[in-house]
């Protein structure tokens, strides 16, 4: 059997689906999904940024991930193959967030995290009796993940070098705009970091993109992994937050271990702003200061903003 995985691209401002010759960098999400399949299904992986899709694939069953701003384009590619009378199974954050949309345009979504349910939605579809919609009951403890399947990606596709790799998932705050606390629920885990240096040497590229939603909370976690990252003499970019310019002996561990960018959500220079939104934690007087301190470390810091707070003026 053959299942074909969708990265969709996204619709421009003209409702055109956007195309490119080379995209930014290769997601994780489907690579690793190919690594959960069972052995008896050959997958193909199609990137739409960079990769036409044939909608009379051979292939007989569909899977889409696809994240708001894809979603479009997402809905158009499933309607297509739903007329070829093809099975389609929707995941992701928007399919976790909006299920009673996303089944107008599948015949079933998987939410919340795929380790527990893929093979059951698989032998259910062999089956015949695939289900509207499967719903993690837990999260992973994230041991034991298999290696993403990269090889089923056209590596002259993309124009940065880096590869994304996880060490770990969710994040332990509770920031009302942030979607990463409401699909994980709060939930934070890291993985094993002898698993983290066995994917970082698998990934077949110096430069390494941790794909965490902030790499520095647990500070014990990262003071072995960026120690056990230093003899592999990677540069690598992940997400954090201001923090870790207070703490000397992890700055300097993310430096030597090859860490060149962070990107740090600062959100706003209104305190109230975010205090409004539970980020509160966060001190607007000590910002400067603190990009200073990741500069020094030859560390760049690449800042998200949110505009438009009840606050802002």
């Amino acid at each position: 059997m053959k299942l074909l995985l969708i990265q969709p691209s996204h619709l421009d401002e003209k409702g055109e689906v956007y195309k490119t010759k080379k995209a930014l960098m290769p997601s994780l999400t489907m690579p690793y999904i190919a690594a959960l399949t069972p052995s008896e299904f050959t997958v193909e992986i199609i990137d739409d940024h960079v990769d036409d899709i044939n909608f009379d694939s051979d292939a007989d069953i569909i899977g889409i991930t696809s994240i708001y701003t894809q979603i479009s384009r997402a809905y158009q590619i499933a309607d297509e193959f739903r007329k070829k009378r093809k099975k389609v199974i929707f995941g992701g954050f928007h399919a976790a967030a909006c299920p009673e949309e996303v089944l107008e345009h599948c015949d079933s979504i998987v939410i919340g995290e795929a380790e527990y349910i893929w093979e059951s939605v698989l032998e259910d579809f062999k089956k015949g009796e695939l289900k509207r919609a499967y719903k993690a009951q837990k999260f992973h403890d994230l041991q034991n993940l298999p290696v993403p399947r990269f090889d089923l990606l056209r590596q002259n596709a993309y124009w940065l070098p880096f590869r994304p790799v996880q060490t770990s998932r969710g994040c332990p705050y509770s920031c009302e705009f942030c979607s990463v606390t409401q699909f994980y629920e709060g939930a934070y885990r890291v993985r094993p970091v002898e698993e983290v240096v066995r994917d970082v040497k698998a990934a077949g590229s110096k430069k390494i993109f941790f794909v965490d939603d902030n790499i520095i909370i647990n500070r014990e976690y990262a003071r072995k992994l960026f120690s056990s990252l230093i003899a592999l003499k990677i540069k690598w970019i992940s997400q954090g937050n201001i923090s870790i310019a207070k703490d000397k002996e992890i700055l300097g561990l993310a430096r030597q271990s090859g860490c060149i960018g962070l990107y740090i959500g600062l959100e706003s220079v209104n305190y109230n702003s975010l205090k409004s939104v539970n980020k509160g934690f966060h001190k607007v007087t000590e910002y400067g200061d603190a990009l200073s301190a990741l500069k020094k470390e030859g560390i760049t810091p690449f800042l998200s903003m949110i505009f438009g707070f009840d606050c802002d003026n």
